[in-house]
């Protein structure tokens, strides 16, 4: 029996939402149960492998050649990979005690302050916060301070430069970082060069391609004033040390220093599986973009804005573009991953991955939960993808006056914080017809359009066919491992290659990519046979 298409199951599912809202429940159930099936299908996809190999088989040399199948070295995933998450607000909510106080406009543009090192330096003054000021200093950090600390200054800001930036973060204890000065981008990084090169690929792809959008949309879009100022530990240990997040924050944007924080998980990149990998390149760019968005004028910093755009608008840019191609060296043929930015609008087959099968909602309930609620779960980041995605898609312009309105919003302020019920602005751009808005969004995500771009993003994780070949006298022999991470097929050519040597013979190695288990299944018998 063959499967059930994705495109129609989730036609199926939003269907039947808009005929009979099914009990929360049994929509459990029904999200469990895909999950459940998709699970099998891996099992099922092993049980054919291991039915493949021929356990009496010589795994060395013999007189007789013979094709053998084995697993690389592969780390033990299950399809959804380990939980990854942006940081929804995780720095800011350290600014609670400030959430009392109103904030009102500056009353000045610069003044006169003292940084850490005692300098007297020229800050941005953002907002008056009663007898303190919220100031941005010139490296682009946020900081508060007495009214009595600053003195008027008539000169305009000046931004540190990525020089003067590169020497403050040596000082500060980076000095065994490697930096790179990329444009706005300011790069210090003690992690591998490939893992360098995937990060600098997402962010710095990213720019440009937004601000276009931005533009597209009728926003005034600023140059970033400061540096744009991306951190990469070598590891989880010494992101903790820096500032410990939750378990499930992997990278993050802090509003507070202006830069991006992320280390290098050697789990959730080359060595995972596709869909764990792409779930943490997707959170790299997802805080790449609120860092975006802080520093060409569209949100200001600090500024509170309503969960389902602050975290939907990341949402709708931060999909990539993740292939495979195989690098020849000697040899030897082993596969690569290459990630791209290709563009705002793209169908983040992550979130609709969760979309199909979750909560189906009914009566515009979960439209009006979503533009409600400050704290998102991980299906409040799929709806919130989906109901931006809809109105940038097809309400175009009601969505740009939206963004408008709110890029007016002070920093530290924003009233959703201390309100109960929808986004006022939310309302008064879309109206308060929650059921009619998300029938709209239900259409428009089900549509032909989406459907024919969305590819399950389980179903169609990338597959590498490995082969090693030998010949001995007049007898080929041949060897076969297949495994979803790149960087298990090259642990396992590395291990035969020293194993070829120790017995005097020369392999060459070749990769078949495939882009889904069906094509694998197609490889592996093919050179079975």
């Amino acid at each position: 029996m063959r499967p059930v298409r994705p495109a129609a199951l989730l036609l199926l599912l939003l269907a039947c939402a808009l005929l009979c809202p099914a009990p929360a429940c049994a929509q459990r159930r029904s999200a469990e149960d895909l999950r459940e099936r998709a699970r099998e299908r891996a099992r099922d996809f092993e049980d054919m492998r291991e039915r493949l190999e021929n356990p009496n088989a010589p795994r060395g040399p013999s007189r007789r050649g013979g094709d053998g199948l084995e697993t690389a070295g592969e780390d033990d995933y299950d399809d959804e990979g380990p939980g990854v998450s942006p940081a929804q607000g995780v720095v800011e909510r350290k600014l609670s005690g400030l959430a009392k106080v109103k904030s009102t406009p500056a009353k000045a543009r610069t003044t006169y302050v003292r940084d850490a090192d005692g300098q007297t330096v020229v800050a941005q003054v953002s907002c008056e916060l009663g007898d303190k000021r919220m100031i941005v200093l010139p490296d682009g950090r946020a900081d508060f301070v007495s009214r009595s600390a600053t003195r008027p200054c008539d000169q305009p800001f000046r931004s540190a430069t990525l020089q003067q930036l590169e020497d403050r973060l040596r000082d500060e204890g980076f000095n065994d970082y490697t930096f790179v000065h990329d444009g706005y981008y300011l790069y210090a990084y003690k992690c591998s060069e490939g893992f360098y090169h995937h990060t600098r690929s997402i962010l710095s792809s990213m720019l440009s391609g937004v601000v276009t959008q931005l533009r597209d949309w009728g926003l005034e879009v600023e140059r970033p004033k400061t540096p744009l100022v991306v951190v990469i530990f070598p590891d989880r240990k010494s992101f903790d040390a820096h500032d410990r997040m939750p378990a499930e924050v992997a990278a993050y944007y802090s509003a507070l220093s202006n830069w991006v924080y992320l280390y290098e998980d050697t789990r959730l990149w080359d060595a995972a599986p596709e869909f764990a990998m792409k779930q943490f390149a997707y959170t790299v760019a997802h805080e790449g973009i609120h860092q975006v968005l802080h520093n060409t004028g569209i949100q200001q910093r600090l500024s509170r804005w309503p969960a389902w755009v602050s975290e939907g608008l990341p949402e709708y840019f931060s999909p990539l573009n993740v292939s495979s191609k195989v690098v020849r060296q000697g040899k030897s043929e082993m596969p690569e991953r290459v990630l791209r930015w290709q563009g705002p609008g793209r169908v983040n087959d992550i979130r609709m991955h969760e979309l199909i099968g979750g909560d189906s909602g009914g009566s515009g309930r979960l439209v009006k939960e979503a533009v409600s609620y400050q704290n998102l779960t991980s299906y409040g980041y799929a709806i919130s993808w989906g109901l931006v995605h809809y109105l940038a898609s097809r309400e175009t312009d009601a969505f740009a006056a939206y963004l408008r309105d709110l890029a007016e919003t002070p920093p530290l302020q924003g009233d959703h914080n201390q309100r109960s019920g929808p986004d006022p602005l939310f309302v008064k751009h879309f109206g308060e017809d929650f059921e009619s808005v998300e029938n709209r969004v239900k259409r428009h995500l089900t549509g032909s359009k989406i459907q024919k771009q969305y590819k399950d993003p389980i179903e169609n994780q990338t597959y590498y066919v490995i082969k090693r070949i030998y010949k001995k006298q007049r007898t080929f022999y041949t060897t076969v491992v297949l495994t979803r991470s790149p960087d298990a097929a090259r642990n396992w050519r590395d291990k035969e290659m020293k194993r070829m040597e120790e017995i005097g013979e020369e392999a060459a190695f070749y990769t078949i990519i495939c882009d889904n288990a069906d094509e694998a299944r197609y490889q592996i018998r093919k050179l079975s046979q």
